[in-house]
């Protein structure tokens, strides 16, 4: 197994990291911890991803014929035969572990490691808050597999989460959930979201003249709600006129003022040069494009979804709506009023560099911990 330790060698940390398969939030997070284990753990910490055959780590023993759409892409990640074998193959490597850090969207991946070692998660949701819009998905198979794993899948969350000794969870939604679920008790239940990188993700030097609508996700995943941008292209002229960049993997098609970008590397370039952000997810643990384009002075008109809505309202910086009406007039109002655009966007990048700073959170070397019992 690639990372295996040699002879004498002791592992102090193993960190169990989920895959960022498509990129995007968790793939931010996965480099925001690999960043900072390298500063605070160098020689003494391994990371397995799961369901990464480029690394050659636990996940290759269990590969998912993709093209099966009776079953979605979330749930091969999550079977419990993965994980009884990926366990049988990392057997005889705990011996020295002294902790282990659970990272990734959820923590079903953290029933790998054995009960005993003392363990620190870090999640961005639930999957019972997660699966809940899925529901909704038109494919019947599709939804009989999300209601039929469910319980399964709560139970293994709720046993890791129950055993480890810190949970972090990216919003104060999540957080929130945890606590009122009893998953956890409220001392060991902190609230840590992920940082931004203030100097990347920043305002345009130039002063580069903004335009335009902007969709950052998966525009295909019902659970993002781009079927709510279709909407409101139908009814507002406003809208129509301003036009929608889409930054997904996945074409939109359908709608002349809808242009795609595909996938973007460099994402602050297209943040600067939007009016608006639109996040009209139905369900985010975290929604960690509103806090990018908050860094960058972008403003966000946001459909309550759990995990924006605290940051977005406690800033200034966006917009928390309920229904399409007040989606419409919110984008609307600010499409036309540029003094509130720029107002939004400065009190959005003035609270990102405050309270979420990738420098402070790299510095600090107990953000991880596992405390001693």
């Amino acid at each position: 197994m690639p990372g295996a330790r040699t002879s004498g060698e002791r592992a102090e940390t193993v960190a169990l990291l989920q895959d960022p398969a498509n990129k995007g939030g968790i793939a931010s997070v996965m480099a925001v911890y690999s960043a900072w284990a390298v500063r605070h753990r160098p020689g003494h910490h391994r990371s397995y991803y799961l369901d990464d055959a480029a690394r050659g780590c636990a996940g290759r023993l269990w590969r998912w014929d993709q093209s099966v759409s009776a079953v979605p892409r979330v749930l091969p990640r999550l079977q419990v035969p993965m994980y009884s074998a990926a366990r049988l193959r990392m057997r005889g490597m705990w011996e020295d572990v002294e902790e282990v850090h659970v990272i990734g969207a959820h923590v079903m991946h953290g029933s790998l490691a054995p009960p005993h070692i003392p363990s620190v998660a870090w999640l961005a949701t639930l999957i019972e808050d997660e699966r809940r819009p899925t529901l909704h998905l038109r494919s019947a198979p599709r939804r009989q597999v999300y209601r039929a794993s469910l319980g399964s899948l709560s139970r293994i969350e709720g046993l890791v989460l129950g055993r480890a000794r810190r949970v972090l969870a990216m919003s104060a939604h999540t957080a929130d959930l945890i606590v009122s679920r009893g998953i956890a008790q409220a001392k060991r239940v902190e609230v840590v979201p992920v940082p931004v990188d203030t100097d990347a993700y920043a305002p345009s030097s130039g002063g580069a003249e903004r335009s335009g609508l902007l969709f950052v996700g998966r525009s295909h995943d019902p659970r993002k709600g781009f079927s709510r941008i279709r909407r409101l292209l139908d009814v507002s002229s406003l809208a129509r006129a301003a036009g929608v960049t889409v930054v997904s993997a996945f074409d939109p098609g359908g709608q002349p003022m809808i242009r795609w970008l595909g996938r973007v590397d460099e994402l602050p370039s297209v943040y600067q040069r939007a009016k608006l952000l639109l996040l009209p997810s139905l369900q985010e643990g975290l929604g960690i494009v509103a806090l990018e384009a908050m860094a960058c002075g972008t403003p966000v008109v946001a459909y309550r979804c759990g995990g924006a809505d605290r940051v977005l309202t406690e800033s200034g910086g966006g917009l928390v709506v309920d229904d399409e009406l007040a989606f419409r007039l919110a984008v609307e109002r600010l499409l036309v009023d540029p003094e509130a655009c720029q107002d939004m966007g400065r009190a959005g990048r003035a609270y990102v560099q405050r309270h979420l700073s990738l420098r402070s959170f790299l510095s600090d070397a107990s953000v991880f911990e596992v405390p001693v019992t």
